[in-house]
């Protein structure tokens, strides 16, 4: 069993994920955000029995419900559109990693 907190939250994933990652604190994400200026990333990757990847963005608005008001509406910085950019930017950087990681193994 491998355990993460995020957010405020504690998540637990069994012995059926051949892989689980946080990814937005991993070296190779820490290198490209670094590397490129505002580059984002999901919060944790895995690979569920050797099959299908998922990606996992966690947002935990208990306690900021001023601050996140009209996050899912139409405004200047939509929800919506946090997670879209950082889908996309979390696939770039995996196929990168996949050529040019600094730890091989993984």
């Amino acid at each position: 069993m491998t355990l993460f907190e995020e957010s405020n939250l504690r998540f637990e994933f069994g012995e059926d994920w051949t892989l689980i990652e946080q990814y937005d604190i991993h070296a190779d994400f820490e290198s490209i955000k670094n590397a490129i200026s505002g580059t984002k990333g999901v919060d944790f990757i895995g690979i569920l029995n050797d099959k299908t990847l998922y990606f996992f963005e966690v947002k935990n608005f208990k306690g900021h419900r001023i601050s996140s008001k009209g996050r899912c509406k139409e405004d200047e910085d939509p929800v919506w559109l946090e997670v879209a950019q950082k889908v996309r930017d979390t696939v770039a950087g995996i196929v990168g990693a996949s050529r040019k990681s600094l730890n091989e193994e993984e």
